[in-house]
């Protein structure tokens, strides 16, 4: 039986018109239920010595137990998300860089007909802000289709969690805007009889 298992339903009838090779029963305590297990053994061995009492469990454990492989099934999944994440990051980190070395003959006649750092420094920025926007903008289009599938995984959390999306367009963004500031920069240095000397 799974927490996640739809509730069946059930009916009740004396045990003597329908026995059981095994019972279970269900008690409530105030106190820690490590603390009566003794207790209760000694009990339903003083009715019946010849009883086997085993598998006492806490409601946590039974709980636990439900949810097991779900939690196993979360754990590889959110394993592979760090990593996905992690080669999302250097991903942007190398595109941004790709595409600045790319224009850097472009910069180098820019600064060589007048346009001042700043103006190449706004221009690298807003480029990386258009990939960054479309590439966030894409990404969480395919992420809402996708975590339909992750509902059967989850238990009392819900698939579409708009803190997580939040914090990974935040995250992803500031890295975007991080890097495309420090390749803005590099490209504000940028020599333009060096790079002229090439063409």
């Amino acid at each position: 039986m799974d927490l996640t298992d739809q509730p069946k339903p059930v009916f009740y009838v004396p045990y003597l018109e329908s026995p059981q090779s095994t019972l279970a029963f269900v008690i409530r305590t105030a106190k820690d239920p490590s603390s009566i297990v003794s207790a209760l053994r000694e009990r339903i061995l003083a009715i019946d010595p010849n009883q086997s009492v085993y598998n006492i469990r806490t409601m946590d454990q039974v709980f636990s137990n439900s949810i097991e492989s779900s939690r196993l099934n979360m754990l590889v999944l959110s394993i592979f998300a760090g990593i996905a994440t992690l080669v999302a990051l250097v991903g942007i980190y190398g595109v941004i860089s790709y595409s600045v070395n790319q224009r850097s003959q472009e910069i180098g006649i820019r600064l060589a007909l007048g346009a001042g750092r700043s103006k190449i420094t706004v221009m690298i920025l807003r480029h990386a802000l258009l990939l960054v926007s479309i590439g966030i903008g894409l990404g969480l289009l395919m992420a809402a289709g996708l975590v339909r599938f992750l509902d059967g995984l989850l238990y009392e959390v819900k698939p579409f969690d708009i803190t997580v999306f939040i914090a990974v367009v935040v995250l992803l963004s500031a890295t975007a805007m991080f890097t495309s500031f420090l390749s803005a920069l590099r490209a504000g240095r940028i020599d333009p009889y060096t790079s002229l000397r090439y063409q």
